[in-house]
């Protein structure tokens, strides 16, 4: 399956010509990006941090792009690019190994942007993120448990989707991780009430 978002909605055009576009003005300036390139200082203008946020981004350099991603979405949150900063710094959390900080961002955008188009995507980050949040057997199942709510709600509210899809297969290993911890916490307190009664 292939998956599209729509993320850029700056004019009238179709998706795939903005696309196209965004392409060839991306294409236009590339060069190789370094942490040098940068800047130290996260106020630069709007456009400045785009620019910055989507080469650094799509460079795979999320950890430095998380601060201007972060200064975007924080500076500018209704700017035409508002709630694409919050979703590419949640990414980028995600794709950086950050999965408890990436689910606190996911879950913060579907609150602050209830009615967005974006919002199956988040869900299906969100349950992700959870589901990788989780520490592992006799750990807290709070994640998990809220990584199958996410796959449920998006099952749910929007089943004609790719993304439920997904949810639908990425759910099951999400149960059977919940099963592996209630097993667990069973079995330890039938060891611990068959060494009382010994």
């Amino acid at each position: 399956l292939e998956f599209r978002r729509v993320l850029f909605r700056s004019s009238d055009k179709p998706v795939e010509e903005q696309e196209a576009d965004e392409v060839k003005a991306e294409d236009a300036e590339a060069k190789e990006i370094k942490p040098s390139d940068a800047p130290l200082s996260t106020e630069a203008p709007e456009p400045e941090l785009i620019r910055l946020s989507k080469r650094l981004y799509q460079a795979g350099m999320y950890s430095v792009a998380q601060n201007s991603l972060n200064s975007l979405r924080d500076r500018y949150p209704l700017g035409a690019y508002g709630s694409w900063a919050a979703i590419k710094a949640a990414d980028a959390y995600y794709y950086n190994g950050e999965f408890d900080k990436a689910a606190k961002f996911f879950e913060e955008f579907l609150k602050n942007y209830p009615g967005s188009p974006d919002t199956p995507y988040v869900k299906l980050q969100a349950a992700r993120a959870h589901l990788a949040s989780a520490k592992g057997t006799g750990r807290d199942r709070q994640p998990l448990e809220r990584s199958l709510e996410l796959f449920d709600e998006l099952e749910r509210d929007y089943p004609n989707t790719p993304y439920a899809v997904v949810a639908r297969s990425e759910r099951t290993p999400a149960l059977n991780d919940l099963t592996a911890y209630d097993q667990f916490i069973i079995n330890f307190y039938r060891k611990k009430i068959g060494r009382a009664h010994v």
